[in-house]
C-alpha cells in the first residue's frame, strides 16, 4: 500500500517541525510555493514563541535587496507520511510557505485547485 497524505486546503500541506537545538515542536500548514527555491519560512508573528535564534541568514528579496532573519535548524515531517529529514526555517513575513528544498524530495499532485495529494 503506498503512503500518501492530502489536504483539501489547497495549496497547504500540514507539517510538524522539530527544533534540532531546542526542545520544541510545531504543527501547522504550509503554503505551497513552487516558486521558492528554499526549505521553509515561518512567519515573524512565530518569534514570541520559539526558542531564541543561534543563528542568522540573510535572504535576497525580488527586488535584490538582502535582509538578515533568524534561522532555524529543524527536522520535518509531512503528517500522514512516515519518516522525516533535516531542513532550515528562517523567519519571515507573514506566511508559513514551504520550498522546493523539501517539495522536491516527494511526488505532489496540486488536484485541480481542490486536494493536495503528496506521495514518498
Amino acid at each position: 500500500m503506498t503512503q500518501r497524505a492530502s489536504s483539501s486546503r489547497f495549496p497547504y500541506i500540514s507539517i510538524r517541525i522539530d527544533f534540532r537545538e531546542e526542545p520544541y515542536e510545531l504543527e501547522l500548514e504550509a503554503f505551497i510555493d513552487t516558486g521558492f527555491d528554499g526549505e521553509l519560512i515561518l512567519p515573524m508573528a512565530l518569534a514570541a514563541d520559539l526558542p531564541p535564534s543561534k543563528r542568522i541568514t540573510t535572504w535576497r528579496m525580488a527586488d535584490g535587496s538582502p535582509i538578515r532573519t533568524p534561522h532555524y535548524p529543524i527536522t520535518v515531517q509531512v503528517l500522514g507520511l512516515s519518516g522525516n529529514f533535516e531542513a532550515n526555517a528562517s523567519l519571515l513575513g507573514d506566511l508559513t510557505m514551504i520550498g522546493r528544498l523539501i517539495t522536491n524530495r516527494f511526488r505532489i499532485n496540486l488536484d485541480h485547485g481542490r486536494e493536495v495529494v503528496v506521495e514518498p
